[in-house]
C-alpha cells in the first residue's frame, strides 16, 4: 500500500476543492405564510392560506439566499407561478426543483395576476419570476412537494437585510404566488404575510435532583411575543401549561436568544413541549423532549450485630 503524504499547501488545496463541490447548506431559516389577494373562491383562499408556506434560508455563501416554497397539506392545490417585488435581490442564480416539480424563468404572465388590486400595486422586478413547465399543474408544487429559488444579493446586502425587507410594510420585499388546481377549479394569487417565525437551535430538558431545567436557544424570532411550556406524563397524554404567564421573548428578527425555565414536577418521566406565540395570537408547537426525575436511593445503614456479652 502506498502512503501519500500531503504538504500543508496540498491540504489547503484539497480543502478548497471540497468547499467548491460541497452544496451550500442553510444556517438560519425564517418561515412565512401567504395571504390571499384575489378572493376568487372561499375554497381556494382557505386551502392556500392553510397549507402554503415559504422559507427564507441563509446560505454558507453570504452573497446568496434561498427561498423554498412548500405545499404542506392534503387538499388539491398547485403553486404554478412565483413572483418577486424586489428591494434587496440582484437576480435568480438557479432553481432547485424538488421531486415532482419543474420550473423555469421567467413566468408567464409576467406580472402576478391580481397584483394591481393591492396597495401599493405588486410590481414584479425584471426577470425575478419563474413558473412551472408544461403540463403546468402537474409540474407545479403539489401537496407534499417544494421548489427552491436561489437569489444573488445586491452588493453589501445580507440575509438579515432580506428578512428586514420582508417585514417592512406596506412594501419592502414582497413575494407573490399564483396557485391553480383547487378542488372547485378556481385559481388564486397570494402575497407573503407575517407568520410565527421562530427557529430553534436547541431545546432540551435536564433533571437535577427533583428539578427539571428546560433550556432552549432560538436562531431567529420574527413577530414573536413569547413562549409557553407544556408538560405531560406520556407523549400522547393530556398537557398542562406550567408557566403561569407568557415567557416574554427577548430575541429580535434575525437575532435569537437563550432561555431557561425551572420546573418541579415530582418523580417520574415527563414530556415537554415549547410553544411560540406571535403578536397576532397564532402559535407553533415544538417538541416533545423527555426527561426522567429519579428519586435518590437511600441505602440502609449497616449495623453489625455484636456477640452477646460485648
Amino acid at each position: 500500500m502506498k502512503i501519500v503524504r500531503l504538504t500543508t499547501a496540498g491540504v489547503l488545496v484539497i480543502s478548497a476543492l471540497l468547499l467548491l463541490i460541497t452544496p451550500a447548506m442553510a444556517e438560519v431559516r425564517v418561515t412565512y405564510g401567504f395571504c390571499n389577494i384575489t378572493h376568487n373562491s372561499a375554497v381556494g383562499e382557505a386551502v392556500g392560506e392553510a397549507q402554503l408556506t415559504m422559507d427564507i434560508e441563509d446560505l454558507v455563501n453570504p452573497n446568496q439566499v434561498l427561498f423554498t416554497f412548500h405545499n404542506e397539506g392534503a387538499f388539491d392545490a398547485s403553486i404554478t407561478d412565483l413572483y418577486f417585488d424586489d428591494g434587496t435581490l440582484f437576480g435568480i442564480a438557479y432553481i432547485l426543483d424538488g421531486s415532482g416539480t419543474s420550473f423555469s424563468q421567467p413566468a408567464t404572465p409576467g406580472d402576478l395576476p391580481g397584483g394591481n388590486s393591492i396597495d401599493p400595486p405588486f410590481e414584479t422586478s425584471q426577470n425575478f419570476s419563474a413558473d412551472s413547465d408544461a403540463p403546468v399543474m402537474q409540474n407545479g408544487v403539489n401537496p407534499g412537494e417544494s421548489v427552491g429559488i436561489v437569489f444573488d444579493l445586491l452588493a453589501g446586502k445580507t440575509w438579515a437585510d432580506v428578512v428586514a425587507a420582508l417585514n417592512t410594510k406596506p412594501a419592502g420585499l414582497r413575494i407573490g404566488i399564483h396557485v391553480q388546481g383547487f378542488s372547485d377549479g378556481s385559481s388564486e394569487s397570494f402575497v407573503n404575510c407575517e407568520r410565527t417565525a421562530v427557529t430553534l437551535a436547541s431545546f432540551g430538558a435536564k433533571a437535577s435532583g427533583s428539578t427539571v431545567a428546560l433550556e432552549w436557544v432560538t436562531g431567529t424570532e420574527v413577530n414573536n411575543a413569547g413562549f409557553n411550556l407544556y408538560r405531560a406524563a406520556s407523549v400522547d397524554g393530556p398537557r398542562t401549561k406550567i408557566n403561569p404567564y407568557l415567557l416574554v421573548a427577548s430575541g429580535e428578527g434575525a437575532s435569537g436568544a437563550s432561555y431557561k425555565y425551572l420546573d418541579a414536577p415530582g418523580y417520574g418521566t415527563y414530556f415537554y413541549w415549547l410553544e411560540d406565540v406571535e403578536f397576532t395570537g397564532a402559535t407553533a408547537l415544538h417538541g416533545p423532549v423527555n426527561v426522567s426525575v429519579v428519586s435518590p436511593i437511600r441505602r440502609p445503614v449497616y449495623r453489625p450485630v455484636l456477640p452477646a456479652g460485648n
